[in-house]
């Protein structure tokens, strides 16, 4: 994890991932360009994203566009996967529920992720502080560029 950033009287919490990405690994896609913008799938989410959790279980998934600054390669930008993501954290034996908005980024040798969300004691709980918080979050993800190639 590279940032976290929590709101300590709301409860959003953001956690920012960064790391290198080698095209050439066992299943990763050969052009990310390509995979996040045809290729993504929800068993790919799932894999990349949903693994880290208990459970997953992802909505209002779209594809984004984060400024590139190298115009002959990416002249629309390059692209990003958001989603909102609905999970539980827990050893087994107990288990917290959470929302989140989660961005997936590929670009050159590096990938992101970012997640900005909350948990709550019960689902009734989480949803209430969440709504007033949504755009906010959407705003934080969606505002974390990668560094160039």
């Amino acid at each position: 994890m590279r940032l976290k950033i929590k709101s300590s009287d709301q409860g959003l919490t953001c956690r920012i991932s960064v790391g290198l990405y080698d095209p050439q690994a066992s299943g990763s896609p050969a052009d990310p360009r390509a995979f996040l913008e045809t290729g993504w799938s929800p068993q790919a989410r799932q894999e990349m994203v949903g693994a880290a959790f208990a459970s997953a279980v992802f909505s209002n998934e779209k594809l984004i566009r984060f400024p590139d600054g190298y115009p002959a390669r990416f002249p629309d930008g390059y692209p990003a996967r958001m989603s909102d993501m609905d999970f539980q954290v827990g050893d087994g034996s107990a288990s917290i529920p959470g929302h989140a908005k989660v961005v997936l980024s590929l670009r050159g040798t590096h990938f992101g992720l970012v997640t900005c969300g909350l948990t709550g004691d019960r689902l009734e709980q989480m949803k209430q502080k969440w709504a007033p918080l949504a755009d906010e979050a959407e705003r934080v993800a969606s505002s974390f560029v990668l560094d160039g190639p």
